[in-house]
C-alpha cells in the first residue's frame, strides 16, 4: 500500500459571477498518482499545470470534485486538522510571507509544539534548539525576527517549523524559487540531508527539472491538470519519452560558452484550463502531433520502464523533435 494515493482526482474552480457564469477552470483532470514511503517524488510542469492545486488538496485545503486522496489507506478528509498537521507539513515558496513578522525564530519553530500541547516549556525549548542546529541556524538567532534574516535563513526557519512535529510527509512547493541562485543549492542540499536523517517522504513541486536532478527518486511530469510521464529520475533524464518532458529537459540545460541555446520544439502558448483542447492536451504545441492526438486522449502506458501518456512517444533520442 502506497503512503499517499491520489486516485482519479478532479478539481474545478467556478469562474465569474452568478449572473456572468463562465466555464469552470479545470485545475486537475482525473489525476492518479502514488507516492511510496521515504520516497522523494518531484512533481514538475509549467505554471498553471495544477501542481500547487494538488499540493493544497494534499494538505487538506479543499476537497476534490471527484476522486479521492488517501494517506496510509485512510481518506485525507477523515483526518482532523491536528492529525493532518502531525502527518504532513508544507514548505512554501516565499519565505518572506510564510513567517509571522511579529514572532521570533524560536517562537515560530516551537509554535507547532505549543498548538499540539507537546511537552513543557523546557522540553520545547530544547527541541527548538536541536531543530535549529539540524537546519543550520546559529543559536544566537533564536531571538531574531524575520526582518533581521536573509531569505535563506527564513527558509531554514520554515523548514525547522515544518519538521519539529516529526511529520512523515513534507510537501515542498517551489521551496527555492524565491531565493538567490547562490542559496538555492544550499537549501536543496539541506532538504536532501533532512530526508535521510528523518526518513521523510517528500513531494517536491517545481517548474524546473534541473533543481531535482540530484534529489528526486522519481519524477512526475504534469501538463494541463494531467500526468503525462512518470518514471525514475535517472530514466527520465537519460531518455524522456513524452515530447513535453523532452522539451522541459532541453529548456533546463545550462548554457555553455560557445554553444547556442537549444531551439525548443514547443509551439504556441499554454492552453487555458477553462477550455482545454480535445484529445491530448499537449497536441496544439506538440512537434509530433498526429490526427489521432487531436481526437483521442492517450492513456498511460509503460514505455521502457516509465509510464507515458502519449500516442507517439519518443523512442529514439536521435530521431529529432519533428
Amino acid at each position: 500500500m502506497s503512503l499517499v494515493a491520489v486516485e482519479g482526482v478532479t478539481r474545478e474552480y467556478r469562474m465569474g459571477s452568478f449572473l456572468n457564469r463562465r466555464p469552470p477552470l479545470q485545475a486537475l483532470r482525473g489525476l492518479t498518482l502514488a507516492v511510496e514511503e521515504r520516497e522523494v517524488l518531484a512533481l514538475v510542469g509549467e505554471s498553471g499545470c495544477g501542481k500547487s492545486t494538488l499540493a493544497r488538496l494534499l494538505l487538506g485545503f479543499g476537497e476534490p470534485n471527484a476522486g479521492r486522496i488517501t494517506i496510509s489507506g485512510r481518506p485525507i478528509a477523515s483526518y482532523s486538522r491536528l492529525e493532518r498537521a502531525a502527518l504532513i507539513q508544507p514548505i512554501f515558496q516565499d519565505p518572506y510571507s510564510s513567517l509571522n513578522p511579529r514572532m521570533t525564530v524560536a517562537a515560530t519553530i516551537g509554535a507547532p509544539l505549543e498548538v499540539r500541547r507537546i511537552g513543557d516549556s523546557m522540553s520545547r525549548h530544547a527541541a527548538v534548539r536541536r531543530m535549529m542546529d539540524a537546519v543550520g541556524l546559529a543559536p544566537d538567532l533564536s531571538g531574531a525576527y524575520p526582518m533581521q534574516l536573509s531569505g535563506g535563513q527564513r527558509q531554514r526557519v520554515a523548514i525547522a517549523r515544518a519538521l519539529i512535529g516529526e511529520p512523515k510527509i513534507l510537501v515542498c512547493d517551489e521551496p527555492t524559487s524565491a531565493l538567490d541562485v547562490s542559496v538555492q543549492s544550499q537549501i536543496l542540499n539541506l532538504i536532501a540531508g533532512l530526508h535521510r536523517e528523518f526518513n521523510l517522504t517528500i513531494i517536491l513541486i517545481t517548474h524546473n527539472l534541473a533543481v531535482v536532478s540530484h534529489l528526486a527518486d522519481r519524477i512526475a511530469v504534469m501538463y494541463l491538470g494531467r500526468l503525462v510521464e512518470i518514471g525514475a529520475c535517472s530514466d527520465i533524464f537519460a531518455a524522456p519519452h513524452h515530447p513535453y518532458t523532452r522539451e522541459l529537459l532541453r529548456a533546463a540545460l545550462p548554457a555553455q560558452a560557445g554553444i547556442a541555446l537549444p531551439v525548443l520544439g514547443v509551439r504556441g502558448e499554454f492552453p487555458s484550463p477553462t477550455a482545454p483542447p480535445p484529445g491530448c492536451g499537449f497536441h496544439p504545441r506538440c512537434p509530433r502531433q498526429r490526427e489521432r492526438c487531436c481526437q483521442e486522449s492517450p492513456d498511460m502506458r509503460t514505455v521502457a520502464g516509465s509510464l507515458v501518456a502519449c500516442h507517439d512517444p519518443v523512442l529514439d533520442e536521435s530521431a529529432g523533435t519533428a
